[in-house]
């Protein structure tokens, strides 16, 4: 199977806060990995967009609710609307760190090779390994779009089904 070689600076959209380019470390990927580790990021994009949309939406939710409403009975607490968005937006929350951790680790132990694996971690020491940032940086290499204009066409999807 052919190799492709991923190395060299990285472009302007992958520069640090002081503006000076980064140095990407030369990791040997098949193109079956490079499909893979594509996929995963545009998976991964999609979960966490719809999650973050409905994150929104309960958010939104909660804002709207009165803590109480005075009416000629009485007052009525609305205790056990707010607990439920409350839990809602926890089990929200939860699913994203989730999602946010399972993609990384999927790639660690399915996709990359003890190799390529090993060139990774040991090239981006001390920082630490980062797959978003290699994906991103893999998107940009073939000419994909980045992740802000891949979140762009979603978003207006989700916000077209509500």
């Amino acid at each position: 199977m052919q190799e492709a070689v991923y190395e060299g600076a990285l472009t302007a959209a992958f520069s640090s806060s002081s503006g000076k380019a980064l140095d990407w470390p030369a990791i040997r990927l098949t193109g079956r990995q490079v499909e893979q580790l594509g996929a995963c990021r545009r998976t991964l994009i999609d979960e966490v967009v719809i999650l973050a949309a409905e994150w929104e939406r309960l958010c939104a939710q909660l804002k709207d609710i009165e803590d109480f409403e005075e009416s000629a009975e009485g007052s009525v607490i609305r205790f056990g609307e707010v607990t439920a968005l409350t839990m809602q937006l926890c089990a929200n929350v939860h699913a994203i760190i989730t999602c946010r951790h399972f993609y990384p680790s999927y790639v660690y132990t399915r996709v990359l090779s003890p190799v390529p694996m090993a060139q990774f971690f040991v090239a981006l020491y001390p920082m630490g390994p980062d797959m978003l940032y290699l994906t991103a940086f893999l998107a940009i290499r073939a000419n994909k779009p980045s992740t802000s204009k891949w979140t762009d066409t979603v978003t207006p999807k989700l916000r077209a089904e509500e």
